[in-house]
């Protein structure tokens, strides 16, 4: 019965020492990925999907951009 039981749970163990093992790698791996980066892993391997930006739409808003382009020449030092 013990040697059953044993050659049960040898390869349990086997697997939780190679886990334990690669946790420190792992840890210093994610480490240097900043919080935005690792959440977005998070989200990516639990398959939820990321939150991704939208852009600046379609449309142009025609007042803004001229007054855009107005500060853009002075800082430039371009006539208009």
């Amino acid at each position: 019965m013990g040697k059953k039981v044993l050659n049960r749970v040898a390869p349990v163990l086997a697997l939780i020492g190679a886990f334990v093992a690669t946790v420190p790698l792992l840890r210093r791996t994610f480490g240097a990925f900043e919080p935005a980066e690792r959440r977005q892993l998070g989200m990516l391997l639990s398959d939820q999907l990321p939150v991704t930006a939208t852009g600046f739409g379609t449309g142009v808003d025609d007042g803004r951009a001229a007054a855009a382009l107005v500060t853009v020449r002075q800082l430039l030092g371009v006539q208009s």
